[in-house]
């Protein structure tokens, strides 16, 4: 879909380019004479920030780091008991021994526990994120809101920031976080 919309922006700036040339050429007053102002935008960018995909995406990745750190967490711990069991055994401290077994005990079965819980709470958000369908919602409203900025801003020609007709850019044009900003603060509605 990307190489779709880079096809068709590539075609919309020669066309318009072409344009253009050709009334300047005849001497035709229009306002494509005007001084242009032209932005880019990053769509794919733009598409990636709203995707309840790249959210759930997200949402799976921080749970994950949650569940490695608690696990490691728990290791460290499970170490020491087994160091402090070693130096219970080397003293023959019976009643120590048999408390630290224990608590090494509740906290390989808590370990346990609380991996196959985490391990079902991921499997749920890959299974939820697998079926997302917001994207459409956000294709129909992103035109009006990159229109709506480029209106605002001045913009005769909005190009997609990744299409092969760019050669160079300043920065100072792209318009992407202004978008993913608007994006947003319609979206919190």
């Amino acid at each position: 879909m990307l190489q779709s919309i880079r096809i068709y922006t590539s075609f919309v700036v020669f066309v318009a380019l072409l344009f253009t040339g050709l009334f300047a050429v005849k001497g035709v007053s229009l306002r494509a004479q005007e001084i242009t102002l032209v932005a880019v935008l990053d769509y794919g960018a733009v598409l990636k920030a709203f995707s309840l995909q790249s959210q759930g995406l997200q949402r799976i990745s921080d749970l994950k780091a949650e569940v490695k750190q608690e696990m490691e967490r728990l290791k460290g711990q499970l170490q020491q008991l087994k160091k402090d069991l070693a130096k219970a055994e080397d003293k023959r401290k019976n009643r120590e021994v048999q408390r630290i077994r224990s608590k090494i005990t509740t906290q390989q079965d808590y370990g346990r526990k609380y991996l196959k819980s985490k391990n079902k709470e991921i499997v749920a958000l890959q299974q939820e994120n697998s079926g997302s369908s917001s994207n459409n919602n956000v294709q129909k409203i992103l035109p009006n809101i990159i229109s709506q900025v480029a209106r605002e801003q001045g913009y005769s020609l909005i190009m997609d920031k990744n299409s092969q007709s760019i050669i160079w850019l300043d920065t100072a044009i792209d318009i992407t976080e202004i978008v993913i900003r608007r994006m947003r603060n319609y979206l919190k509605k």
